[in-house]
This record gives C-alpha cells, structure tokens and sequence, in this order.
C-alpha cells in the first residue's frame, strides 16, 4: 500500500506540474478544442492509452496564471477491463504571475474533485499501472520530481473532495475500495507545519467490512528527504463488520507525536493512546523497513478493565461462575514485535483477579497460524471459576455426570506448541503444587505431555492424547500417581469413591466417542492400584457384617459405631476395562478382623458396582468375646457390594451363605441315614480277658479307627451328592 501510495504521489507531482505547463503555455499557442485533440495525441503516442477531457478546459492569466480541467478521464492499460484507469470532475491550479519574473513559484489552492481510481491486478501478477512507471526509475522519478514541484514558495494549499479508489488483486483474492475521500491543508512547502484534516471511508468488499476515518494533526514535512512529522495526531474509527458487537465498533487513537522517514524506510511513536470495546490502551511503537518488509516492535500496557464487560461487547457469552466477583479486574503489559509473517509477545504480564500470568508467545505465518507460547501463572484457585455447584445432594453418581462433547472442531487448522506451568491450583480442596503442561497441537490430534504435578505428599505424571483426525474422536490417557495421600483424588479418579490413604498405580486407558459419556461407554486398558495404611470413607465394614448378621440370628442390632470408616492396612488390585467396564478378579484388603479377597465390575458410565468377595475372619481376642461373631473365628464370609461408588452397599452374601448352612443340614441327616453316628461316640470300655498259658493267636490286620471310617464314607457320598463338593 505504500508503493502505491508513493506512485499515487508521483502522479499527483506530475498532475501539477503538468498544469503549470499549460497555464503558462497553452493559452498562447493553441485553441481549446484543438489542444485537447493534441494532448490525447501525445498521451496516445507515449502510454498507448485514451486522454479524454470531456468538459471544459479553461485558462486564465493574470493576476494568476490558471488552468480548470473539467471531466478528464485516462483509458485503462490494454487487456483490462473496458473502463477508466483515471478520471477527475474538476481540476484547478493557480501561480501567481509575478512572482514568476522573480524565477519564484507561488501556486495558490490546488483543488482536485471527483478523481477516482481502478486500480487491478490480474492472477499473474500484472497490474494496470505498471506500463505508465518504469520497473528501474519509478522511485528515483517520483523522488526526483517532488522537490521540483515544491521547491521555492511551496502551494497556499490543497484540498481533495469526494476522491474514490477501487482496488483489486485477484491474485491475492483480495477487493478494497477508498471512497468519500476529503482531504483539506493549510500551506504546503513553506517550511511551516501544516494543518491537515482528512476523511474517508474503506471497505473489504470481500469479508463485509467497512472503516469510516477521520484523522486530523499539525504535519511538519521535508519533501527533499521525505521525512514527515505529525503532531498531536488523532485518528476516529467508526469499524463496521458482521462480527463485532452491534455490528460495529469505535476506536479512538491519539499520539503527541508520530515521525515516518520515508528514505530511511522507518516510523516511530514514543507515546501513543487507543481507546476501543472498553479498553485504555497506551504504548510506544518503532518500525522499520515499513516499505519493503515492514518489521515493527513497541510495547503496550492496558489498564484495569473488567473482562466480563469485554465479553459483552465482543457478544461472547459471559460464563456463569461459582464467585460472581471473578472476571471483574484485570490489566496486563507486553512487549510485542513482528514482521509480515510473525508477531510475538514478550515480557507479558497480565493480572486477573488473585492471580498473575507471565510469559512469551509467539504467532508465526498469518495465513495458517502456528502459535507458540511458555506461560507461567503464579497461583489460581479454580473452583470460583468453575459453575456454580447443585443444590441437592439426593442425585445419583450417574446423574450427576456431565456429558460433554469432545472440543475437536476446536482443533481444526491449529498448529500449537507450547508450555503452562501452573504455581499452586486450588481446586476442589485439593491442593496441586508445580504443575506442568506440554501442549503439542498438530493435524487436528492434540496432546498434553509432559503433564506432571505434586500433591497431597505424592506426584502425578501422564500423557493425554485426542486424536480427531478420523471419523471418530479417540481420547487416551497414560497416568502414573506415586506416594499420593489418595482421600480426594480418588473420588475424582473413581467418581466418588471416598477412599483415603497412600496410593501408587497407573491408569491406561482410551476410548473412542464424540462425547465424554461415548468414551467413557467404549474405554478399554488396565488399572493398577495400590493403597497401605488407608480407609474406606463413609462405611465400616465391620458393622454392616455385624448387623447383617444380628438379622440372620435374629438378634438385636448392634450399636452403630462413632468413625463410619473402614480401616485397611493394604489393599491391591489390578483391573482390565472392555466396554467401560473394568473388571478384577485380585482385590486384596488387609482389615482389622478380615483378609478380604475377591473381584467384580465397575461400570464406569454408570458408576455402578458388583464385586463378590471373601472374608477371612481372624482369630482375635477381641473378637471371640463378641456376642454375634464369636463363632466366626477362623471361617470365611462371603460379602456382595453393589449400588453407586459414592454409596455403595455391603453385605454378606446371604444366597451363599444359606447355601452352605443348606449343605450342613444334609451332611448331618446323611450321617444319621449312614448310621455314623456311633462312630462319632467314645468307645465302649472291653473287659479284661484272664490269663492262659496258651500261646497268643496271630495278629490280625489292624482296623480303621473310628475317625478314618468316618471321613472315608462322608467323603464317599459327598462326591456322590455334591460332586466333590
């Protein structure tokens, strides 16, 4: 835009020197008519393209020497459309006469209306201008000619009204066009600072956007080093776009000073000020190169906004949160450089709330976007920003769970790497401690590694994975907890399961769905776990046996006890997950009384439970003297668990146990029927035999004692009955 800015000046320098020529010259040696027939000739002969003036050409001499062109139009270059490249309504330049005996050029108010420009480029790269400006003197014409112009008294002024250009680049897919276009200055070429005023209105015809601008400042300009100085320069936009709140927005910007130097190719602004959608912006910006490759640097600070009322303007949703007052106060500096294909962000600090974010990022290749970042957050605590928590405890685990689809449009075109690490997060009272994110997004997949964390006394390291490549999304993790106070995070992991104590295991999961509850349904891996000296929150064990039992014997039901906790010296298990179902068959628990063994399911969609197990039942002291387990001592209790995780249910296994009381019976009839019964009484005292001196007989084969019979015979026609069993 520069370059043709700088062409557009050219043209301009031309323009007035080319009326000058004929204010001095033409009405002394030609007719009007016949010298607008020449001037076409001439221009024919050296662009190859159509002059038409239309309307009026008229002189004057003294006291000014004038000239007027009315409806002047300049054919477009050859295999472009049909149609102007250039065209004014009225032109007008004055010099006065007399100075001009002096060798001093003094011209008065040079007015321009309607000019309007069509400039094009084709897919090749051709532009409609390119042949009326030589490749190797364009610039050093334009530069050449400038001071020329100017050189002596300067112009009185300059105004433009109603000027339009219309540019198009098809091989950029790009359509702007600049119309209503007003510029009006004081004195120019004096040496003075000139006051300048100028409107206009630019319009993406492509993307629906529009910028109605108005810009007013005090120039200071060398025209021979094309240095240009603006003073107290502010600029008003009134930005109109489909996407903005309302349709539009203003952006008001102000700067005590801002210098271009042209020749040396730079811009700078020691202070500057913006004012749009709520925010007090200020800085200071320095460029570069601005006309080849622009590469630019500054810094920024905006002051204390509230974010909720940027999502209001920006119609972004404002989120409901757990504490209204979060997302109130903020503010945030950076330092920020770039060039034409990347911007970055250093030395960023933004405070929101409680919590501050430092870091750099990077944005790299405009049209598809690579961003690159490392931020640092001090502390945050999480849970004020989360959704308000439900009123009612009475809804089910299952109910509860929240199915939320996989964000993997999000991922669309992305192209990140970076790293969050994270001071303190507070969150569901639990406390993580040094946590670290790697974030690697690429052809739509997404992975966070290496996640790591510290807390409750343990560490946590995992690598989670989304694939959204493929027709369905897949989730995987691979997490590894180790020394871990496990109480809370159990619940989470395990969705209510209100276990306590300290905890190594490894999760390996991955599921297929478009939505967290898909996933959870489709799950298949291994879980390992592993606890010591830990508790089963909210149910004791021994109770619920206890009074199971006081409703088998019909007794009375046993006190309940003041901890409502199970207690566990070690427990361990390893489980398969097929189909969201997690299945093990090598639970072990180490309790007071109880070795606990056994396996089941876990349905994780459902968060429903069935496990069978068998208890061993020690022998204890304390136990023997128990009222209603003192004959359990050394036995084994078969327990059924079922319900949710967060309130599950324990029970002895009633159908098992009236099973084997069953078999009691029947061994105990069995034997009557067997007539074993004497077998089992002490034996009956034999008599004496006398003395004789006969010789004893042979010893006959020793008979089997009554114990051996006994066994023998029951396990006969138990294997008869119950088939070994």
């Amino acid at each position: 835009m520069l370059r043709i800015m700088k062409i557009l000046g050219g043209l301009f320098a031309g323009l007035i020197l080319f009326l000058i020529l004929m204010a001095l010259l033409l009405p002394i040696l030609f007719d009007k008519d016949d010298l607008k027939q020449k001037l076409a000739d001439v221009v024919m002969e050296k662009t190859n393209r159509q002059l038409s003036i239309n309307g009026d050409l008229n002189f004057s001499v003294f006291p000014w020497l004038a000239v007027e062109v009315n409806e002047l139009s300049l054919g477009n270059a050859p295999g472009f459309p049909e149609k102007s490249f250039a065209s004014i309504d009225q032109a007008r330049l004055g010099v006065r006469l007399l100075p001009l005996l002096s060798k001093r050029i003094e011209v008065g108010m040079v007015t321009l209306d309607g000019l309007a420009l069509n400039l094009e480029i084709k897919t090749n790269g051709h532009s409609n201008w390119q042949d009326l400006i030589s490749e190797d003197e364009d610039d050093s014409r334009i530069e050449d000619e400038e001071p020329g112009v100017f050189d002596s008294q300067g112009i009185a002024g300059l105004r433009i009204r109603g000027a339009q250009i219309d540019y198009k680049d098809a091989a950029a897919g790009a359509h702007y066009t600049l119309s209503d276009f007003f510029l009006e200055s004081g004195a120019l070429g004096s040496g003075e600072p000139v006051s300048l005023e100028m409107n206009m209105k630019l319009d993406d015809q492509i993307e629906g956007r529009s910028a109605a601008v108005e810009i007013k400042t005090t120039l200071s300009l060398d025209l021979e080093d094309s240095r240009f100085d603006f003073t107290d320069l502010s600029l008003q936009a009134d930005v109109a776009a489909p996407d903005l709140p309302d349709g539009r927005q203003q952006i008001y910007f102000n700067t005590p000073e801002l210098k271009m130097d042209l020749s040396a190719q730079t811009l700078e602004s020691a202070f500057y000020s913006m004012k749009t959608m709520g925010l007090d912006l200020t800085g200071d910006l320095a460029a570069s190169n601005i006309v080849d490759a622009p590469r630019y640097r500054g810094q920024i600070e905006v002051s204390d906004f509230s974010p909720r009322e940027v999502f209001k303007k920006l119609r972004i949703e404002v989120p409901v949160t757990a504490d209204p007052d979060v997302l109130t106060r903020a503010r945030l500096s950076t330092n920020f450089g770039g060039d034409t294909d990347k911007l970055t962000f250093s030395n960023l600090d933004m405070r929101m709330d409680q919590s501050q974010l430092t870091g750099e990022m990077s944005v790299r290749n405009f049209d598809a976007p690579a961003v690159s970042f490392d931020l640092v957050l001090d502390r945050i605590e999480l849970d004020r920003y989360l959704e308000p928590s439900a009123d009612t405890d009475e809804e089910s685990s299952a109910a509860r769970i929240v199915d939320i689809e996989l964000p993997v449009d999000l991922l669309e075109g992305l192209d990140v790497n970076g790293r969050f690490r994270i001071g303190t997060v507070l969150s569901a009272g639990m406390t993580f401690t040094d946590l670290q994110a790697g974030v690697r997004v690429e052809r739509n997949r997404l992975r966070l590694h290496p996640l790591s964390a510290k807390f409750y006394g343990g560490t946590y390291d995992g690598d989670i994975r989304m694939d959204g490549s493929g027709d369905v999304p897949v989730l995987s993790i691979d997490e590894n907890i180790s020394g871990i106070q496990f109480a809370e995070m159990a619940a989470d992991l395990f969705n209510g399961a209100p276990l306590s104590g300290t905890a190594n295991g490894h999760a390996r999961l991955s599921g297929k769905g478009r939505t967290t509850g898909e996933v959870t349904r489709n799950l298949k891996g291994d879980i390992a776990l592993a606890l010591i000296d830990g508790a089963w929150e909210g149910t004791n064990l021994w109770y619920e046996i206890r009074k199971a039992l006081a409703v088998f014997k019909r007794q009375e039901a046993p006190a309940a006890p003041t901890e409502n906790r199970t207690l566990f010296s070690r427990m361990r298990a390893t489980a398969t997950v097929s189909g969201g179902v997690m299945m093990t068959d090598d639970l072990v628990a180490e309790l007071p009384f109880l070795r606990v063994t056994g396996g089941g399911s876990v349905d994780l969609a459902d968060s429903t439970i069935d496990m069978s197990l068998m208890a061993l039942i020690r022998s204890d002291p304390e136990l023997q003297n128990d009222a209603l387990t003192g004959d359990l001592a050394g036995k084994r209790l078969p327990l059924k668990i079922t319900g949710s995780l967060d309130d599950p249910s324990v029970q002895p296994d009633f159908a098992l146990l009236l099973k084997e009381e069953a078999k009691e019976r029947v061994k105990e009839k069995l034997l009557e029927k067997l007539g074993l019964g004497r077998l089992l009484a002490p034996p009956a005292q034999e008599p004496e035999e006398p003395a004789t001196d006969e010789e004893p007989a042979p010893a006959e084969e020793e008979p089997q004692s009554p114990e051996e019979e006994l066994k023998e015979k029951i396990e006969d026609k138990l294997k008869d009955l119950f088939g070994g069993g």
